[in-house]
């Protein structure tokens, strides 16, 4: 019998995790994979950092939870903020709240911002991925799967597209207008999406429109922040300057912990016991997250150059259609959709886990730990290229 829910989606069920160092996982039956998905995301620094789980050894004999609405504060949690406020895109963003997971950060932000300006319609993007909360949902992209049979939500969001300026201004002239506008949440780069880059372009006439109306801009950079790109906010890269930045996944390398950064003006109109959570903040998470940072600051992953390395040894591999690589957030495009599940498989029988993103799964997702070696990398490729080879000869056969 299984405790465990089918409806939890599951690309390697047939893998039982024993432990994990670095880059791989063993499995209970002895067997090694190269982990290129790195729980998601969330291991910046891999399995098991020695540092990192040091540092949060310590704190356990100190102390493990301290409710951030019940105390003032914590010293890790003061120690974590001075980190973060230090990384920031600009000096304004210098109020931050903690939370287990990045779907509540995004429910936190827009309720954030529907108090600043006392408006409720949000604007959201086609493709667009913020989490599994009902908040969350309610902001993802229309045609997002999980969205199926658990409505209703949210009314008063709508959407645009990224690639098309002409879609902002129909929005605002077919179903809202600016200054009926909350907030904007937008991620530079779409994750669930496909691993999207959204156009400066773009970018720079949004976040116009939203000076111009004081609409809100919530940056979410759960996924492609954290130095995935290659700098520490992607936001950073595309000129706007956010109002508010929700993080998670690789900010406590896979110790449960995300939250936001947000302006003192927006913030302190909060009243007083809006924000809360039981476990956000804990000592723990905190003390993981402060010493991730902490290694981050202080080395060179050469996270440009690893992506390189990857993307001009595969892109040209009979079967590839594209390959997008933003720092160490890639996207394999194949150009036949039904290869995807079968690369899947065989990466993993031969010892390599992969992801899959864009709504219909059809693109290999790649998300390796930012201190992935490059012998690491290299085995990869030779395992990818030779597993690219079999599944073109099964086709032409």
């Amino acid at each position: 019998m299984s405790f465990i829910p089918r409806c939890i989606s599951k690309i390697h069920q047939t893998i039982t995790p024993l432990y994990g160092r670095g880059s791989y996982i063993i499995d209970i039956k002895g067997k090694t994979f190269l982990d290129m998905t790195s729980g998601i995301g969330a291991l910046s620094l891999g399995h098991n950092h020695p540092n990192v789980n040091h540092y949060v050894k310590k704190q356990i004999d100190d102390i493990v939870h301290v409710p951030q609405q019940v105390f003032q504060t914590n010293i890790q949690l003061e120690n974590l903020n001075e980190i973060l406020y230090e990384t920031m895109p600009n000096k304004y963003l210098n109020q931050f709240f903690f939370v287990n997971s990045g779907s509540e950060a995004t429910d936190n932000a827009i309720k954030i911002a529907r108090n600043y300006n006392k408006r409720t319609n949000v604007l959201a993007f086609k493709r667009g991925f913020h989490g599994r909360t009902i908040g969350a949902l309610s902001i993802n992209s229309s045609n997002n799967f999980c969205k199926k049979n658990v409505g209703p939500f949210l009314p008063g969001v709508y959407y645009c597209d990224p690639f098309n300026e002409q879609s902002l201004d129909e929005v605002f002239q077919l179903y809202s207008c600016p200054e009926d506008i909350s907030c904007v949440i937008l991620e530079s780069v779409q994750g669930e999406g496909g691993i999207v880059d959204i156009p400066i372009p773009f970018i720079k006439k949004l976040r116009n429109v939203c000076k111009e109306n004081n609409i809100v801009i919530i940056a979410d950079e759960v996924q492609c922040g954290v130095m995935r790109t290659g700098t520490m906010w992607n936001i950073q890269s595309k000129i706007m300057d956010p109002d508010i930045i929700t993080f998670g996944k690789g900010i406590a390398n896979g110790y449960p912990l995300a939250g936001l950064a947000a302006t003192s003006e927006i913030m302190n109109k909060m009243s007083q016991g809006i924000l809360g959570g039981t476990y956000g903040g804990n000592a723990l998470a905190c003390a993981a997250a402060y010493k991730t940072i902490q290694i981050i600051q202080m080395s060179d992953f050469q996270i440009n150059m690893k992506s390189l390395m990857i993307k001009n040894n595969i892109e040209s591999i009979k079967g590839i259609k594209c390959v997008r690589a933003y720092g160490l957030m890639i996207a394999i495009e194949l150009t036949d959709v039904s290869m995807t599940p079968k690369l899947v498989c065989g990466l993993r029988e031969n010892g390599v886990l992969v992801l899959t993103a864009g709504f219909d799964s059809s693109i290999i997702r790649l998300l390796p730990p930012l201190n992935i070696s490059f012998s690491e990398i290299k085995e990869f490729i030779s395992i990818f290229t030779q597993e690219m080879e079999n599944i073109n000869k099964q086709i032409n056969k």
